[in-house]
């Protein structure tokens, strides 16, 4: 197998993903901030872990059990609820006087933030079912080897660009002080609720076939 293709794939979906602005971005800078380059590096760490659990069903071909509306929707709710709970902390942190590590950025609480992160959300589903399998059959066939590159090299990149990023939101804490964590919680909080509304609007237009059959049936 020449992996030189599907390695540098893996680097570009990585890197992209990284890169993008998101819930995951949002919360691992929060953490940063407040708790040093573990807590916000962890939420990496777990996001990805998750993407990879929805890669290899969805590179793998199990993903045509996933695709069902109704188990999409059930994991939007859940990533809607999740994302308003981490906005709502976050806004409290802001409003709270005195900044405190209450135990919301222990780096065990971190990890499993990160993967709820990814393993809430549909897209994860759509995206590696849908064009990880396009990118597969550019690369010559789904097979193993092949599958095992194109992953390790998504997850080097991801944990690369988002170290990066921690140690960024790291350094700018400590050169800025307390006085930046609160405007930090403000805009998390913000922005977390924004990608909560953002997921509940895709969730509830991805349950209206769902729903109508019901209502035409109540009315």
């Amino acid at each position: 197998m020449d992996w030189m293709p599907a390695a540098m794939t893996g680097l570009a979906i990585g890197f992209a993903f990284t890169a993008v602005p998101g819930p995951v971005t949002t919360e691992a800078t929060r953490r940063s901030v407040q708790g040093g380059f573990w807590p916000g590096f962890l939420v990496n760490a777990g996001s990805l872990g998750g993407d990879v659990v929805w890669a290899v069903l969805g590179l793998s071909g199990a993903a045509v059990l996933l695709r069902h509306d109704a188990f999409a929707v059930a994991l939007g709710l859940v990533g809607v609820g999740f994302l308003f709970s981490l906005a709502r902390d976050a806004i409290r942190a802001f409003c709270t006087p005195a900044h405190a590590d209450d135990g919301t950025i222990s780096q065990g609480n971190a990890l499993k933030v990160g993967a709820v992160f990814s393993l809430a959300n549909p897209s994860g589903i759509a995206f590696w079912s849908g064009v990880g399998t396009g990118m597969l059959a550019g690369l010559g066939g789904a097979s193993a080897g092949t599958i095992a590159v194109l992953i390790v090299a998504y997850l080097f990149a991801g944990m690369v660009l988002g170290s990066v990023f921690v140690a960024i939101a790291v350094l700018g804490g400590r050169l800025l002080g307390e006085r930046i964590m609160r405007w930090v919680d403000l805009v998390s909080g913000t922005a977390l609720g924004y990608f909560g509304v953002r997921l509940l609007w895709s969730t509830l237009k991805r349950a209206d076939p769902l729903l109508r059959p019901a209502l035409r049936a109540i009315m």
